[in-house]
């Protein structure tokens, strides 16, 4: 049946284009091709009986930020810029980038001329990404580059994300 409603496609595409695209006869054989092109294509490696493989979403993808109560313990025992960026990592390490966004984000309130917790951020919004460099995680780089210039990690950091 897929052969069938396949192939009825192809004429339909071809008459659509033959009757309103106004085309020349050299066109409409370019056409045909392409699409006897993707008929065999279909035919080398389409199959509709194959079964299908939903996958999960990555946990990631929810709206889960860091609990408040971690975050109300974490901000009032541990007020290092290194901690941040500790945990920071950690949360990056588990999967849960999101997280990590948010608990750097607030790094970087508490110490805004740190540019080793904007680097973590940049670092943090590089793998929320998927691995893409973004403007966000873009600015947090040139934001730490332009807090030290002499410092090494923003440009290594932002380098590498891209």
């Amino acid at each position: 049946m897929g052969w069938v409603i396949l192939a009825a496609l192809v004429i339909a595409s071809l008459l659509a284009l033959w009757r309103f695209g106004k085309f020349e006869r050299s066109a409409l054989e370019y056409t045909a091709a392409a699409l006897l092109l993707a008929v065999t294509g279909y035919a080398f490696q389409g199959n509709p009986a194959s079964p299908g493989a939903p996958t999960e979403a990555p946990e990631d993808l929810n709206t889960e930020t860091v609990p408040p109560e971690m975050r109300r313990t974490f901000a009032s025992s541990m007020n290092s810029e290194g901690q941040w960026l500790a945990l920071g990592d950690a949360l990056i390490e588990a999967g849960r980038t999101r997280a990590a966004v948010s608990i750097l984000g607030e790094g970087a309130k508490k110490a805004p001329q740190n540019p080793d917790i904007w680097v973590g951020l940049g670092n943090a919004l590089f793998e929320h990404g998927g691995g893409q460099m973004n403007p966000a995680a873009q600015y947090a780089f040139e934001k730490a580059a332009a807090i030290a210039p002499n410092h090494p990690g923003p440009p290594f950091f932002m380098g590498f994300a891209l």
